[in-house]
């Protein structure tokens, strides 16, 4: 590997962990209030996992995409049901 090559893949690598970070601290340091509007699994054939969503409606009217971290966090909400998200957590709790 040239020296080149190896600047560029260390780059690449600096950038994407920097954007995921930004994301996910944008995540954690939202508040809202709201409720579930919708429940979405769904399973990627080529990875072989499943996806759990949870789609919430805030009170503002924009609507938040929260990704369950297991199956049985997803299967604790229903449709309708109001939450709660807080300033300095990553998911949202009931109200």
């Amino acid at each position: 590997m040239e020296i080149g090559e190896l600047v560029l893949t260390i780059v690449v690598v600096v950038g994407f962990t920097a954007i995921l970070t930004f994301f996910a601290q944008k995540q954690k340091k939202s508040s809202w209030t709201g409720q579930l509007i919708k429940k979405r699994q769904s399973y990627d054939d080529e990875t072989g996992r499943t996806t759990y969503k949870l789609i919430f409606k805030t009170d503002e009217g924009k609507k938040k995409r929260v990704q369950m971290k297991s199956k049985q966090e997803f299967d604790n909400w229903e449709e309708g049901e109001n939450a709660i998200k807080v300033s300095g957590e990553y998911f949202p709790k009931k109200a």
